[in-house]
């Protein structure tokens, strides 16, 4: 698994050789001092004479650090893989530290179940494992739990595993078979109500917990989880899964696994703000088997809410009120649903199958895009879908509505001003009004779509050889038209689809124009939109199954950030003509340094939430290579990702190698940025932090960030970038002088009069984790960019083959 994009942790060798001491003080980075706390026994106890320490007196000690220093707490080899089992009740943090499990190999496990009179029964007679609180209502502490299996809480109150008042992250860990008698089985986070919890979760699965209001996670604030597995939790109120609260909820989850949670109010993930916006972001995702009174998957609800699926797949979730998948509601305010290239299969729900909205008294909307919705059933209106928003729209492209059932509106149930519907599927439906469709006195605009059914409808009979003016093809009840679709599979991409059969009237009876389309279909690239000179109706184009690339995947070896324009100076007269600002030409710009050519398609862009000064800001811009212009890269060529491509194309000319734009802005204070693997699963490729303050003239004085060498390993300090020579950089090439390893003394060769420069400075060190080794940072000889002049350095440099002797 990949680390997370908010913690630098050393490599597993180099904490390994740190485990031999106790307390010990470190410089990093930062100029902080750090106190590392080794733990080497599995007994909860304290004592000052045994000469071991527990994770008990390790935490006591890291409670104790002065101010302005840092606490890590790792484990020694001797209990790598064991059990602590918690006889004392629960841990008390109080200030920022890391707990780091990953310290060893196996991790390490804590039980609290010794700490229970009855630890079969969850009773809330046991003990939580951690309290984090530092006691201070105007500070929060940064906690990092890394490594660890909690098991066996059982709370009288809030947080069977955890109960949190600071910013909590956990990463590549267990929380399971814990109880709370309050809020979160698992975790539980809250403060005053003047602040926001947060919650971070990194490959964390969140199992068996129960708890009386949200059986996994409790947040009164923001949740933001990467790869979590959270399964079989339960809640008698609330959501079984994860639930978040406050004046303003926020929930954002993306390549995770949500299955089998069973709540009061929903199964899966609920959002819910007290007077604000309720937002729920989903994101490469599966819901499945989740049970809930309200829904089974997803529910926002506050005074407004605002959902986002992506690339999602919800099968076989189950509610008797709102929608079997989805609901988002709202006490008056804007309900706003945006959900595309996603699946919904075997939803049941009390009104909507499988999405409810309702959004009663202001504008909201609908967008429902290259998605499939099939086999949901609903109680009520709407056997797939149910939107009740007042004076907003609904707006369905690209997609595919089939074979579900419901009371009115066996496929889509309307009670809103207008729907929009293009390039679409609904037929197969069934219920007594309005079979395929039931949208009552309002207005509809449809085109080139299906519909099976005309019943109810207002459309008239269309047949497939005479589609009517606006290319709709349309059936009746006497002779209802079959789009011929292959049962729900497996056909390429991350969600089941159903791909037209041989004969089916949807094949190339989309809209004939080839503007504004997406450019794949359901599946994402490389599955195309159009095949055969015309688009298909639904969700799916028929098209033979894209050959594989030949490229290279992409990964941290080859490809790498080499420019940056994060503030660029400001326009020329003819440019704030043409009606552009100073941040239409920022961009950013990645190299391959491989002898191979790189295959993009999986690669992107992506902004990870950071935790800053009390909230959550997401950091970085998002882009897909699959949906650019430019989806391979050949060996030693540039691609640029930019903020807007005609301001670059003015302002340096023709033929840059621009891959297209990019969603969201670069920060002008400095911010992470992060480049990831989509597929088979997701991995960070290059991440670094830039700050303004590296070099003044690249913060607005026309300058650009260029990496010094472009193999360095990390870009996060300032001594592996330098400021260009040109005004406006050079986007789309690399100096030579940035590909010469070795070279100390920059006349653009690597030769003995740069290792005599090198070892003149007296920096070099054997090993730069002995605690007698100077601190060796002198970018000339560190090569390798890891802030220090070893021998890995020089084996970087002759393996580039670049020296000369001469």
């Amino acid at each position: 698994m990949s680390r997370t994009f908010w913690n630098s942790l050393p490599s597993t060798s180099a904490r390994r050789r740190r485990l031999h001491r106790n307390l010990q003080l470190e410089s990093v980075e930062a100029r902080n001092l750090m106190a590392v706390l080794t733990v080497d026994t599995v007994v909860d106890v304290v004592d000052a004479q045994d000469g071991a320490t527990s994770l008990r007196e390790a935490v006591i000690a890291a409670n104790e650090v002065p101010v302005g220093e840092d606490a890590r707490i790792v484990f020694d080899a001797s209990i790598d893989g064991r059990t602590i089992y918690l006889s004392e009740g629960e841990l008390f943090v109080q200030r920022s530290v890391v707990i780091d499990g990953l310290s060893v190999e196996r991790g390490i496990s804590i039980d609290a179940s010794h700490s229970d009179a009855d630890p079969n029964v969850a009773q809330g007679d046991g003990s939580r494992i951690f309290l984090i609180d530092d006691g201070s209502a105007a500070f929060r502490s940064d906690v990092q739990l890394l490594g660890l299996t909690l098991r066996g809480g059982d709370s009288a109150d809030s947080g069977g595993a955890i109960r949190t008042a600071e910013r909590l992250t956990l990463i590549q860990s267990t929380l399971e078979n814990n109880h709370s008698m309050a809020t979160g089985g698992a975790i539980s986070a809250d403060c005053d109500v003047a602040c926001e919890a947060l919650v971070v979760l990194d490959h964390v699965e969140i199992a068996n917990n129960s708890a009386h209001e949200a059986g996994g996670v409790f947040v009164a604030g923001t949740l933001s989880a990467r790869e979590v597995n959270v399964h079989d939790n339960v809640a008698t109120v609330g959501a079984g899964g994860l639930q978040a609260t406050r004046g303003a909820a926020s929930i954002q989850l993306r390549d995770s696994f949500i299955e089998n949670n069973h709540g009061g109010s929903t199964g899966g993930v609920l959002a819910t703000a007290i007077g604000g916006t309720a937002s729920v972001s989903i994101l490469t995702s599966k819901f499945t088997g989740n049970v809930g009174s309200n829904t089974g998957g997803v529910m926002a609800f506050g005074a407004a809410s605002d959902v986002t699926i992506d690339a999602s797949q919800f099968v076989g979730n189950t509610s008797t009120g709102g929608g079997g998948a989805i609901f988002s509601n709202t006490t008056g305010g804007e309900a706003k649903v945006v959900i595309s290239q996603s699946t919904f299969a075997d939803n049941h729900g009390g009104s909507g199958g499988a999405l409810f909205v309702r959004g009663t008294t202001s504008s909201s909307d609908v967008t429902i895009s290259s998605s499939t919705f099939t086999a949901n059933q609903s109680l009520r209106g709407g056997g797939s879908i149910a939107a009740n928003t007042g004076s907003g729209k609904v707006r369905v492209e690209h997609s595919t509505i089939v074979d579900s059932q419901g009371s009115q509106g066996g496929g889509i149930w309307l009670a809103t001003e207008a729907l929009k519907m293009s390039n679409s599927i609904v037929a197969g439906n069934t219920a007594t009004t309005g079979p395929d469709l039931w949208k009552g006195p309002h207005a509809a605009d449809i085109q080139y779509s299906l519909i099976g059914n005309r019943k109810d409808t207002g459309l008239a009979a269309a047949p497939v050889d005479s589609p009517s003016s606006s290319g709709n093809i349309v059936g009746s009840a006497a002779v209802p038209i079959d789009p011929r679709l292959g049962a729900l599979a497996d056909n390429g991409g991350p969600t089941l689809t159903r791909v037209p059969l041989a004969n089916s009237p949807v094949v190339n009876a989309g809209a004939m124009s080839l503007n504004d389309l997406p450019r794949s279909d359901q599946r994402r690239f490389p599955y195309v939109r159009v095949s055969g000179g015309r688009l298909d109706m639904g969700a799916i184009e028929v098209q033979a199954t894209p050959a594989g690339s030949s490229a290279a995947a992409a990964s941290s070896v080859s490809l790498k950030i080499s420019e940056v324009n994060y503030n660029p100076g400001a326009p020329s007269p003819a440019e704030v003509d043409a009606g552009f600002a100073a941040d239409d030409f920022e961009f950013i710009e990645l190299t391959n340094i491989s002898s191979e050519a790189i295959d993009l398609s999986q690669v992107a862009f992506v902004k990870v939430p950071v935790p800053v000064g009390g909230v959550i800001e997401d950091q970085g811009v998002d882009f897909e290579f699959a949906d650019g212009v430019i989806t391979e890269l050949a060996p030693g060529a540039t691609v640029l990702v930019v903020e807007n491509m005609d301001a670059m194309q003015l302002r340096y000319g023709a033929g840059l190698p621009m891959a297209g734009e990019w969603s969201g802005q670069l920060s002008n204070d400095g911010e992470l940025i992060t480049v990831a693997s989509l597929a088979p699963e997701y991995e960070v490729i290059a991440q670094f932090r830039y700050e303004k303050t590296w070099f003044p003239p690249t913060d607005g004085g026309g300058k650009t960030l260029e990496v010094r060498i472009l193999a360095a390993t990390n870009l996060s300090v300032s001594s592996s970038w330098s400021e260009s020579s040109d005004e406006g950089g050079s986007p789309g090439s690399v100096s030579s002088e940035a590909l010469v390893y070795g070279d100390s003394n920059n006349d653009g060769r690597f030769t003995s009069a740069d290792l005599v420069l090198s070892f003149g400075r007296g920096k070099y060190v054997v090993d730069p984790e002995q605690p007698d080794s100077p601190s060796a940072t002198w970018i000339e000889g560190d090569w390798d960019m890891d802030g220090y002049f070893t021998s890995h350095d020089l084996v970087l440099a002759f393996q580039r083959s670049v020296y000369e002797d001469t």
